[in-house]
């Protein structure tokens, strides 16, 4: 009975008022301890508070409670950290190819290249986008993009262009993050040797009716430039940004852009003649072209570029230097509205069995100039890619330093009416073609 009675009378190890966590010792001479809520390998680790009295015992484990909160907090706060950057990751990592090819091009291509090397880029950069679409960058390995390469590229000359557009897309994506260390460069990792080259693919050239249907059937302002184009050869990125500061006594200087940063740059000059002052190409009077839908705008006085154009719309783009010039889209986009409303069998070559218009490019003009100078101006090969802004491989260093400071001259022998009178049986029989 006794013994009964005295564990009946045994102190309570906790009272239910007193702070979580705060237990006194079943030995009253102990005093108290501090149990944490969690269990740690099965138990529930302890702490030994002392003999204190209550009121310190209860302050001590108040403390220890917030402690344990604190903890519990940035933990969880921590996992829910890792959980988020671990969904980051995973969602970098899977990111579509499109998307990364439209990054790509504007924080790259647009920024780093020229714009006669960026139009050829970005072409490329648009085929690997459409090809690939929706599929992951990361997702891509050496078959994927062997398959690409055999169905996109049609010449051997093509495959390097790519495997170097493709080496730099993927060191991008590098330095952006948006693939793991880890991961190859497949535009290193694919062999050219390992594909079966396509049929070589001529590039197509334009024929003078063609050209001098076109001209009959364009604006004034795309006239201008095609008239132009066929009459000095100069590329459309050259002419677009060509301004009257560059018109000297009777010349219009010219830099390729193509070569302007090349330690000896080719140096063109033209001499102005009536042909070249119909297309503006003077001091004298800087063309005005109102637009037939915006009556009221005209082009700026201060417009500093020789070839511009008054837009249906104002257009506040990034390229533009001037509200007044021509982007670098401007000649595409006329000219097919052109070729659209063209009916001759002259230009079946460019168009598609569906019969939706095919638009040439300026460079099959500049290429048709080449077939005038041979053809008609009998000039030696030298003597064109000379005219053409071409690096000569057969100069050395110390002769192109020697001419660095002169300029190549071009007088136009031959008129525009008297191009637009030929044929290209004339043509084909100045070439030799039979």
């Amino acid at each position: 009975m006794t013994d009964t009675k005295s564990k009946g009378k045994r102190l309570k190890s906790r009272e239910d008022y007193w702070p979580r966590g705060l237990y006194r010792y079943s030995d009253p001479s102990k005093g108290f301890k501090y149990r944490v809520p969690v269990k740690i390998d099965g138990k529930y680790p302890t702490q030994h508070l002392g003999k204190i009295s209550l009121t310190e015992a209860c302050h001590v484990c108040n403390e220890l409670n917030k402690k344990f909160e604190q903890k519990k907090l940035a933990q969880k706060e921590s996992k829910l950290i890792a959980q988020l950057n671990q969904k980051k990751v995973i969602g970098k990592y899977h990111h579509s190819t499109k998307n990364l090819v439209k990054e790509f091009i504007t924080e790259a291509v647009m920024i780093q290249n020229k714009e006669s090397t960026r139009s050829i880029k970005i072409l490329k950069l648009k085929k690997i986008a459409e090809y690939f679409n929706d599929t992951p960058l990361a997702e891509l390995e050496t078959m994927e993009w062997r398959t690409f390469l055999q169905h996109t590229c049609n010449s051997p000359n093509v495959y390097p262009k790519f495997i170097t557009l493709i080496t730099h897309f993927y060191d991008w994506a590098f330095g952006m993050g948006y693939l793991p260390a880890s991961s190859p460069n497949y535009g290193q990792r694919v062999s050219i040797s390992k594909f079966e080259v396509a049929p070589t693919k001529e590039r197509e050239r334009m024929s003078i009716e063609q050209f001098q249907l076109l001209y009959k059937h364009s604006e004034p302002a795309l006239q201008d430039m095609l008239k132009f184009g066929i009459l000095t050869g100069l590329r459309l990125s050259d002419i677009r940004s060509l301004e009257f500061e560059q018109i000297k006594d009777g010349y219009l200087y010219v830099v390729p852009e193509k070569t302007a940063d090349l330690a000896f740059p080719r140096k063109i000059r033209f001499k102005i003649t009536p042909d070249l002052v119909e297309c503006g190409v003077t001091l004298e009077e800087k063309k005005s072209r109102p637009n037939p839908l915006r009556p009221d705008k005209d082009i700026e006085a201060d417009c500093p570029f020789i070839f511009n154009y008054v837009y249906d719309r104002d257009n506040k783009s990034n390229q533009k230097k001037h509200s007044n010039q021509i982007l670098a889209n401007f000649f595409g986009q006329k000219l097919r509205k052109t070729v659209e409303k063209i009916d001759h069998p002259l230009w079946s070559k460019y168009r598609p069995k569906n019969m939706k218009a095919k638009c040439p490019r300026f460079h099959e003009v500049r290429g048709l100039y080449a077939d005038l100078c041979e053809a008609v101006l009998k000039l030696s090969e030298q003597e064109i890619s000379k005219r053409l802004g071409h690096q000569d491989k057969t100069e050395t260093n110390v002769t192109k330093k020697y001419l660095t400071g002169s300029w190549f001259e071009v007088s136009n022998d031959i008129t525009f009416d008297q191009i637009m009178s030929l044929s290209q049986s004339d043509i084909d029989k100045g070439l030799g073609i039979h």
